[in-house]
């Protein structure tokens, strides 16, 4: 495959991406609103911003509840509700730091 055929391939696989999200998020907003009971881990993580590997993390702890339908996770409307209301607020001084120093403004480290 020459490099040509794979920069077709590649915005090819872009187009249907950012249409497939394109889809997703009219129908997320469409469930949204027209006052769905549920969401589905997709669904919420989307909704949220909230990613995948930390929603299932938040379910294995139990922090975060689902009902099964079959192989299909769910999540309650009411349920992600009370898990975001539950999320801690951070105050500014609690900024995320690496090595005592906001990432930020820290500067790149040195190569020897």
């Amino acid at each position: 495959m020459n490099d040509q055929t794979s920069l077709v391939m590649t915005n090819a696989s872009q187009k249907y991406r950012a249409e497939k999200n394109k889809k997703s998020d009219s129908r997320l907003q469409s469930i949204l609103t027209a006052g769905a009971l549920a969401l589905s881990i997709e669904e919420f993580c989307r909704a949220t911003s909230i990613g995948r590997s930390h929603t299932y993390e938040e379910i294995a702890k139990g922090r975060l509840k689902i009902k099964k339908a079959g192989k299909r996770s769910l999540i309650l409307i009411d349920e992600a509700r009370r898990y975001l209301s539950e999320l801690s607020d951070r105050e500014p001084s609690q900024q995320a730091t690496v090595g005592g120093q906001d990432p930020m403004t820290r500067a790149p480290p040195e190569i020897s």
